[in-house]
């Protein structure tokens, strides 16, 4: 394929310790894809340990089999770190409708994660539909969950610019707001004709010009 290459990663949930053939076949239909040689797999977190900051492009997670993973704001930060400046993150995740109550989080609970982490363009959550088979009987089961299942994908962005980066702020050609020249020290002053201002004495009477008796003290 012609075109850019792109650094995708891969998070998923498996039983095993080592890929299935389902996981492999869509790693390899993505790099068709996306243009990737090699997509690395990682199993759920730890992330931190296995890849190096600002190395993916891409980010799938809970997309590849089953999505089972709970994305964690800890999951998220490392994701976020993991990302290339205005890289695509894109996390498939089981949900709660917002009138139940239960350990999954809300569509609206996810977005406010996402959010709160840092991502931006942060799409709104849509609901994918589930294929058939055991599909989503394999999602009960390994989410220990009763009733209708619920999934919805959610696409955001690492902002253009790294985490923790800094840059200088530039004031030249910045009009100066404040002059330092001697015109500029004059003191505030009320100006007010002497005539205006009122006697102080005619505001004390007689007892408060009287001497306090000793014995009073």
């Amino acid at each position: 394929l012609a075109g850019p290459r792109v650094n995708l990663l891969l998070v998923v949930t498996l039983p095993h310790s080592q890929p299935t053939g389902q996981t492999l076949a869509l790693a390899s239909l993505l790099s068709q894809t996306w243009g990737v040689t090699q997509p690395p797999l990682s199993y759920s977190p730890p992330l931190d340990a296995v890849h190096l900051s600002s190395t993916f492009d891409i980010v799938l997670s809970g997309v590849a089999l089953l999505p089972v993973i709970s994305h964690s704001l800890e999951l998220c930060e490392n994701i976020m770190r993991l990302l290339k400046p205005d890289g695509k993150f894109v996390l498939h995740e089981v949900v709660r409708s917002e009138n139940q109550h239960g350990r999954l989080k809300t569509p609206t609970e996810l977005l406010s994660m996402l959010k709160v982490t840092g991502f931006a363009n942060t799409s709104e959550p849509k609901f994918v539909t589930l294929p058939g088979g055991n599909y989503e009987q394999d999602i009960r089961d390994h989410l220990k969950l009763d009733g209708d299942i619920s999934i919805v994908e959610i696409i955001s962005q690492k902002p253009n610019f790294e985490v923790g980066s800094s840059a200088k702020i530039s004031f030249v050609g910045v009009p100066q707001i404040m002059s330092h020249s001697k015109e500029s020290k004059a003191v505030w002053k009320l100006d007010i004709d002497d005539t205006e201002l009122i006697d102080s004495d005619i505001l004390l009477d007689e007892e408060d010009l009287k001497k306090p008796d000793l014995a009073s003290l």
